[in-house]
């Protein structure tokens, strides 16, 4: 049976409007293929407000991973929050806080004992 590669699985997931991210790992090629803040960035890196890597040590763009040139954070938010979700608030959804420009932890993934 045939696999699909991470980033078509990841732009497929975006676009049916995945909410919540299953690891830490998976939070991390979301936002590599966004071209988002992850984790503390290095010195000499500039970030947006809104999380998006601008430049990295004197390179435009960032980086290899992702083709953005602008941040896609804008457009995501509304066909999140306009379309997806008839104008409901996802801000407590990892999807929202990454959006959000928040940067999550592995400890943001770990479900309790009850499952939630």
């Amino acid at each position: 049976m045939p696999t699909l590669p991470r980033n078509l699985i990841i732009q497929l997931n975006l676009f049916a409007g995945q909410l919540y991210l299953s690891s830490y790992q998976e939070y991390v090629e979301v936002c590599q293929f966004l071209g988002l803040a992850y984790e503390k960035t290095e010195d000499g890196a500039v970030v947006a407000a809104d999380g998006f890597i601008i430049s990295q040590n004197g390179i435009v763009g960032p980086g290899s991973q992702c083709t953005f040139r602008d941040s896609p954070v804008k457009f995501l938010k509304v066909l999140m929050t306009k379309i997806r979700k008839n104008c409901e608030g996802i801000d407590k959804t990892h999807l929202g806080q990454i959006l959000d420009g928040k940067i999550l932890l592995p400890a943001d993934f770990v479900k309790s004992e009850d499952g939630c």
